[in-house]
């Protein structure tokens, strides 16, 4: 058995004091609760502007896209439709190709006009299909059609399924089964189902000996948008605190531990959309994943304000779990005082993105700094000059240091041990 090497509180510390900077926590905030964002509100365009902001932090940042997906954006339906399908139709030489003869790899977020030949480059495949293929266009900068007339070894015109680059794929890629080179190509989308697509944004670090042991960390980025009133001369819900402030630990979080590669566990960081909706985001990608690979969940929410005193968090549904418990010794390890969450009442531990992955038994919990009783929640006064920048990167640095052994070493966490209603 080889020696296990535990590093020292103090050495984490001195870690996460080098990896996660104020002024990039200020920096992050700033930008997702800006008035340019407006809200971050579901169904509006500036939401897939924050996915895009967040996925491209994730790339900066080293992290590979998760399981089987082309890119971070994973798309649901949080308005109602009977398929997740991206409905695009392609015509190729003025042929209608069936869904069994290509495959579109769409990995730029939100729906768009019809392409046309010219929109793409254009490449010829001496061989079949097979399920690596992309791996030779990942790295692409433009959209590309390749097509190829060979069958696969089993006679088929595509793969059963294909292997995803580690950090998917840089550009839109077709693959077309056809005997001839393109002359025209169209390729046209169903606008409405795209317009009625959310994302929700996942980025991973893989384990370097147990990659098949997951770790959650999550946040919401979504809000509640614009409310057109008269009664207040501020109409923007920019949701500085709830959940900008989530999504900014989140974020540095990543860079953390994409700086350390140091994880045993594989790390998923989850930034959810369709929260404000009723936990869709998060119920929609608790059917995308494994659970049972699932070790732990520790979802953010509302960190920027400390409505109890400095340095203080708590952890929602105490009582549903062992993982309160753990986390709150690492906490309290890492400089941060767990108080008992405030009012069991408010049912907080139902009302986050946890929730969806409790009901499937997996030891899922929230970190939050404030709760509803917080005189700006959903308000329009969430803005940033109300975020305590200092505080908040404290909290974010103290959870660094207290998830790195959840991530390193075989804590013992279990499932959900009661109920969940």
């Amino acid at each position: 058995m080889a020696a296990q090497f535990i590093v020292s509180p103090f050495i984490r510390a001195q870690i996460a004091d080098s990896s996660i900077g104020l002024q990039e926590t200020k920096k992050i905030l700033s930008y997702l609760a800006s008035d340019e964002l407006k809200g971050r509100g579901n169904g509006r365009p500036e939401l897939l502007t924050a996915a895009k902001y967040i996925g491209n932090y994730f790339s900066e940042n080293g992290l590979g896209t998760f399981v089987a997906e082309p890119s971070y954006y994973i798309p649901f339906q949080p308005f109602g439709g009977s398929s997740l399908a991206l409905k695009d139709i392609l015509t190729y030489n003025g042929r209608v190709v069936p869904k069994s003869e290509y495959v579109f790899f769409n990995v730029k977020p939100g729906w768009y006009a019809p392409q046309q030949i010219t929109d793409f480059t254009i490449v010829q495949l001496d061989e079949a299909f097979s399920n690596d293929v992309l791996e030779k266009y990942k790295d692409a900068p433009a959209p590309l059609i390749v097509w190829t007339s060979y069958l696969t070894a089993d006679g088929r015109k595509l793969p059963k399924d294909f292997i995803m680059p580690t950090k998917g794929l840089q550009n839109n890629v077709i693959l077309v089964h056809a005997n001839t080179a393109p002359t025209t190509i169209t390729l046209t989308a169903n606008t409405k189902t795209y317009r009625m697509l959310q994302y929700n944004v996942v980025g991973q670090i893989k384990g370097k000996t147990k990659p098949e042991e997951v770790i959650i960390i999550s946040a919401h980025y979504d809000h509640e948008g614009v409310f057109e009133t008269k009664k207040k001369k501020d109409s923007i819900m920019n949701g500085a605190n709830d959940n900008a402030s989530g999504t900014t630990a989140l974020l540095q979080l990543a860079k953390h531990f994409s700086l350390q590669q140091n994880n045993e566990r594989t790390i998923l960081f989850c930034a959810f959309s369709g929260e404000e909706l009723g936990l869709l985001g998060a119920e929609a990608f608790s059917r995308e994943l494994d659970t049972k690979k699932v070790v732990a969940m520790f979802n953010l929410e509302m960190l920027g304000v400390n409505q109890f005193g400095k340095n203080k968090v708590f952890i929602t549904g105490e009582e549903y779990s062992a993982l309160p418990s753990l986390l709150s010794k690492e906490l309290n390890k890492a400089g941060l005082k767990v108080i008992r969450e405030p009012d069991v009442e408010k049912r907080l531990f139902q009302r986050s993105d946890n929730f969806p992955f409790a009901q499937k038994g997996i030891a899922a919990h929230t970190i939050m700094a404030s709760d509803d009783d917080e005189k700006c929640y959903h308000e329009p006064c969430d803005d940033i000059k109300r975020i305590d920048f200092s505080n908040l990167n404290t909290i974010i640095k103290g959870i660094a240091i207290a998830l790195q052994p959840f991530t390193n070493e075989s804590f013992k966490v279990g499932g959900i041990n009661r109920p969940v209603e």
